[in-house]
């Protein structure tokens, strides 16, 4: 019978994840008399946060069903692996409008990937209970290979669940883009006022 294997994620996914988190490095040009679509898209790329963070897997393996099962009995085991996420804009979806002094940005949502980095662990890389020497339930390459696919499933839905994450990085894109702002009305000497919209035209967020 097919053996089954049960997985449950630790996870750790907390606002303390931003520690580990890092930004593209861009030279951005304030050269420009006024704000251009260019200099507002490679802001919102310079905003990629992309976040490396220690986690553990705990799966169970099953002693199965039928009569083979009465050979083997449950056991569970542990893999530590790092997780990776990336939260990032689609660019061609940046929009900007002028109206006189008033810029108007259009930030979409946020494009969400996560990925677990594959040198993090090997099939051999992961602790688990005594097996019993009477009835043998070995763990194989195939169970901890499941169990990290698992894992990264899970992480997937944990961030796209983690508001505190996706606000934090929506909020830098907009930090960036204000200073940026700033930056060009001590140099050209206008009076430019950011606004933020959503990509929605009937949701406006001005901060």
């Amino acid at each position: 019978m097919k053996r089954v294997l049960v997985f449950m994620m630790v996870s750790l996914l907390t606002v303390s994840m931003l520690s580990g988190c890092g930004k593209k490095k861009k030279e951005i040009s304030i050269g420009d008399k006024e704000p251009t679509i260019e200099s507002i898209r490679n802001l919102c790329e310079l905003a990629t946060l992309k976040c490396n963070f220690n986690n553990v897997a705990k799966a169970k393996k099953t002693d199965g069903s039928g009569i083979n099962s009465l050979l083997k009995e449950n056991r569970e085991f542990w893999i530590d692996y790092v997780g990776v996420v990336e939260i990032s804009y689609n660019l061609n979806d940046v929009k900007m409008e002028i109206e006189k002094n008033n810029v108007k940005i259009t930030l979409p949502e946020c494009q969400i990937n996560t990925s677990i980095d594959p040198k993090s662990w090997t099939d051999d890389s992961y602790v688990s209970d005594k097996d019993n020497g009477f009835k043998k339930n070995k763990i194989k390459a195939e169970d901890v290979k499941k169990a990290i696919d698992e894992a990264q499933e899970n992480m997937d839905n944990e961030v796209r669940k983690n508001e505190t994450l996706i606000n934090s990085a929506r909020k830098r894109a907009k930090d960036i883009i204000e200073s940026y702002i700033e930056q060009m009305n001590k140099i050209s000497g206008k009076n430019y006022k950011v606004t933020f919209l959503e990509l929605k035209p009937d949701k406006e967020e001005s901060k």
